[in-house]
């Protein structure tokens, strides 16, 4: 995925802040939010990669989970901050399904992990 193609969506998706959701814009902190996000590409880029390598989307209840909690396993996995919006932008970018409540910035989701063998690959070099 293209850093350009990125800034595209995210300039269509004004909701998206570097916490995640923002859903008062008015809020003092949008502007800010929205900058961090923009400095957040390669974040981004390692969310979009880490799914593509460790999770496949699922439509079992028991794989729902939320972005805050895969955030922290995509930081473990690249030993490094990323950010809820991070996250979320790089989930949203997916076309997989999700859902939103009102005043939060998670997003849940349902993702099933790829089968352990690969994962042992994945990690074994880190």
């Amino acid at each position: 995925m293209l850093k350009f193609d990125i800034i595209n969506f995210l300039n269509k998706n004004l909701e998206l802040t570097d916490i995640g959701i923002e859903w008062n814009k008015n809020n003092p902190r949008y502007k800010e939010q929205r900058v961090a996000l923009y400095e957040s590409l390669d974040e981004i880029v390692k969310c979009m990669d880490w799914l593509d390598s460790v999770y496949v989307p699922s439509n079992r209840k028991k794989d729902e989970t939320n972005s805050y909690t895969l955030k922290h396993y995509v930081e473990k996995y690249f030993k490094q901050y990323i950010s809820n919006g991070a996250f979320v932008a790089a989930y949203k970018m997916k076309n997989y399904d999700y859902k939103a409540e009102e005043d939060s910035p998670v997003i849940y989701v349902r993702l099933h992990p790829k089968p352990l063998a690969d994962h042992r690959v994945l990690y074994r070099d880190r």
